[in-house]
């Protein structure tokens, strides 16, 4: 976890963080223990029509899902960035050609260490070439 010189508490999203001298809210593994988010916007890949991703943090477990698996493993969160364990696995159905292809990218992007920003109730990962907004499902 990220330690910081002080901390804020936003009641409207319930997310509570270290914050640096420009206020921007470091995000912990704490804050997302316990939450599932949902892809509103993705840019820089086109998502299989009709589908989203979906992120579920359950303590240092992420699972996630694109379309046709589901996938997970350990993580962290370490200066700012989400950081999966080598440990990452997931179902194995037969999806069609395009959904496989999606979840194949979605682990890529995840395993990459993307870079975390929390808005409000939205959740920011964003990676050189893509960027990926989800809200959480219960907002």
């Amino acid at each position: 976890m990220l330690a910081g010189s002080g901390c804020t508490d936003d009641a409207s999203n319930g997310l509570t963080g270290s914050t640096d001298s420009t206020d921007v809210v470091k995000i912990t593994a704490d804050m997302l223990d316990g939450r599932t988010f949902v892809s509103t916007e993705v840019q820089g890949r086109n998502l299989v029509v009709g589908t989203s991703v979906t992120l579920s943090f359950d303590g240092t477990t992420l699972s996630s899902g694109a379309g046709c698996n589901s996938m997970g493993g350990g993580f962290e969160v370490v200066g700012g960035a989400l950081v999966t364990g080598s440990e990452w696995a997931g179902t194995m159905k037969g999806c069609p050609p395009d959904l496989a292809e999606q979840d194949e990218w979605l682990t890529a992007f995840l395993t990459a260490s993307p870079k975390l920003s929390v808005d409000g109730d939205s959740l920011t990962l964003s990676a050189p070439e893509v960027s990926m907004t989800l809200l959480d499902s219960t907002a």
